[in-house]
């Protein structure tokens, strides 16, 4: 551990960028799917914990979150292509 904060690694780390783009752009862009009580999807709008933790931490960095309403798999592929920060 000594060795990895010498070369002054931080951890945890964010080789893409993201935090950087998204204080740029003042957008996190944001997949949700359906997750019981946590995540509730009402009129293709999410709500729940899990949308009020990601609006926090947008709000904290001084960004709005646009959100992507879709299935677990399709988000996932999203978020691989970089076309999401965060599902």
């Amino acid at each position: 551990m000594l060795t990895v904060a010498g070369c002054g690694v931080r951890i945890p780390t964010d080789p893409d960028g993201t935090l950087d783009g998204i204080r740029s752009s003042g957008e996190l862009r944001a997949g949700a799917s359906p997750a019981g009580d946590a995540l509730v999807v009402r009129d293709g709008e999410p709500s729940g914990p899990l949308v009020d933790l990601v609006e926090g931490f947008a709000a904290s960095e001084g960004a709005r979150v646009d959100w992507t309403v879709d299935g677990e798999e399709t988000l996932v592929d999203a978020l691989e292509a970089g076309e999401l920060d965060v599902v």
